[in-house]
């Protein structure tokens, strides 16, 4: 009897480290998100390019803006984005089926 209540698709091993490294950025952020509650625009020009310390696990940059945060809304922004050109593409080559009769022409 099988353990699982699915079956693990057959894939190679790049493309489980893929899919394993698309899993780590996805964790990365939730967690940032839900643990650092920093703002990626707020500046601190009193707290500029600050080492990592308990309060800015990365540092902050030249305008004392966190770095993680600045690291986990470039990832959420390059992912949405990523997600977004394949479902455009995806729908401009599969979707002018799905457009209703008499919309077109």
């Amino acid at each position: 009897m099988n353990r699982f209540l699915f079956k693990l698709p057959s894939l190679s091993a790049s493309q489980w480290l893929g899919a394993g490294i698309l899993l780590c950025l996805g964790l990365f952020i939730l967690l940032e998100g839900l643990l650092h509650q920093g703002d990626s625009a707020r500046q601190n020009l009193s707290n500029f390019l600050a080492t990592p310390s308990a309060e800015e696990w990365l540092g902050t940059d030249q305008f004392g803006r966190s770095m993680l945060a600045r690291m986990g809304d470039a990832i959420r922004l390059s992912l949405m984005l990523s997600l977004f050109c394949v479902t455009t593409r995806l729908y401009w080559v599969r979707g002018w089926a799905f457009v209703p009769p008499g919309l077109v022409g």
